[in-house]
């Protein structure tokens, strides 16, 4: 199964996989995967960071200036941390991009761990329809974090550990 949790940019797509990867592992359901981290210069988010779930652990992955400028080093470390993750059953990746979409970036180890492992990918809304497509072979289920209230949230967070507890 992969849920996909969509919203636009600074909607809390990433807060929300943070904590509910911390109540998955309360409920027992160890999980793997990595979050994308923004940091502000000045008024806008310029420079991205990958973070392993599981060590903490992160890297430089994409500055945007005149445009994004993506990191190898910070890719490669994605792939690799999401190589590991193939040892839980429950993987989540922030965020499934177009570079994702496209087969790059880490999207071939994505389409991967879909076969076998249950995702849950944060998606931005323009590319919800293409990541539902791409993953149609495993069951999808979209849900949007946009303009939900902390007792809204609590019930999504609880609905997906329903899922896959079963």
């Amino acid at each position: 199964m992969v849920f996909f949790i969509t919203g636009p940019k600074n909607s809390g797509k990433t807060a929300f996989v943070k904590n509910l990867h911390s109540a998955l592992e309360k409920a027992g359901l160890e999980t793997g995967g990595i979050v994308s981290e923004g940091e502000p210069a000045g008024e806008k988010k310029s420079l991205y960071f990958v973070k392993s779930l599981r060590t903490g652990k992160r890297m430089k992955l994409l500055e945007i200036g005149g445009g994004p400028v993506p990191d190898k080093a910070g890719f490669d470390f994605a792939d690799a941390v999401l190589g590991k993750a193939q040892n839980y059953k429950t993987v989540i990746i922030d965020e499934f991009g177009p570079l994702e979409a496209a087969g790059v970036g880490y999207g071939e180890r994505v389409m991967r761990l879909s076969r076998g492992h249950d995702l849950i990918i944060t998606v931005r809304p323009a590319l919800a329809v293409t990541a539902a497509e791409l993953f149609s072979h495993a069951g999808t289920e979209t849900l949007s974090v946009e303009n939900k209230t902390p007792a809204e949230l609590e019930e999504l967070a609880r609905h997906i550990i329903r899922c896959l507890s079963k």
